[in-house]
């Protein structure tokens, strides 16, 4: 039965809505939300960078200078004062040239929790010679190939990255979305519990007065008596 000073409302509430609606369920919610905030990653997660101040990854990055001569033949070239010499060769012979840079991201990310094994990969090509055009795919291709005839000076797992070609390649984390998923129901259910809480703890107050055959509302012995002879209130 609910305590004094209790409104209405509260006299229908179900036994099944009383013991969620219970410390237990504050408790709960308190110890998800803690073990959520503590298990954030500072480094991929959005959120825990911005907590903890860590900068985000760089993306990995190349740059390089393709050529072709009339025969169709590409040619790929550092960017380094041989490539502007081979630059200035190109244009002044009226050959083809491009300079391509490429960003790949990969890793997990997330704004919470991680969410995503990401595998972007960014290409930028920048016509430098005649007029012909040089599709990204190809132009992965042409990097991918000489990768394959023996090139250095790329990071590892290059090759097959340009083999697969730009865009976005990666794939969920489902754990992740689990995570944020009890972190969102904790965040949403932990404000509804605090303001049962106070009534659930009124509620046991009274039932234990009532047992010892005190007044629900002053606690003073009833002996018995139907109205309370201190405040006047009727058991």
């Amino acid at each position: 039965m609910p305590g004094p000073g209790l409104p209405p409302a509260a006299m229908t509430r179900t036994r099944a809505e009383s013991r969620f609606f219970s410390p237990w369920a504050t408790a709960a919610c308190m110890i998800v939300l803690g073990w959520s905030g503590w298990t954030l990653d500072p480094t991929f997660s959005e959120v825990g960078r911005r907590w903890s101040g860590t900068r985000a990854p760089k993306p990995e990055a190349l740059s390089r200078l393709i050529t072709r001569d009339p025969g169709g033949a590409y040619t790929l070239h550092d960017l380094d004062a041989d490539s502007a010499d081979a630059m200035v060769r190109a244009v002044a012979s009226g050959h083809a040239a491009w300079e391509v840079s490429a960003s790949w991201a990969r890793g997990p990310r997330g704004w919470w929790a991680l969410t995503r094994h990401a595998d972007d990969l960014m290409l930028v090509v920048i016509e430098v010679g005649t007029g012909a055009a040089l599709s990204r795919d190809d132009a992965a291709s042409v990097i991918a190939a000489s990768l394959g005839a023996g090139g250095a000076g790329y990071p590892p797992g290059w090759s097959a990255r340009l083999t697969a070609g730009p865009g976005e390649h990666g794939s969920s984390i489902p754990a992740g979305y689990l995570k944020n998923a009890a972190t969102l129901a904790a965040a949403v259910t932990l404000p509804w519990t605090l303001v049962w809480v106070p009534r659930r703890v009124s509620e046991g107050r009274a039932a234990r007065r009532r047992t010892r055959g005190r007044c629900v509302a002053c606690g003073h012995d009833l002996a018995g008596l139907a109205r309370c002879p201190e405040c006047g209130g009727v058991q």
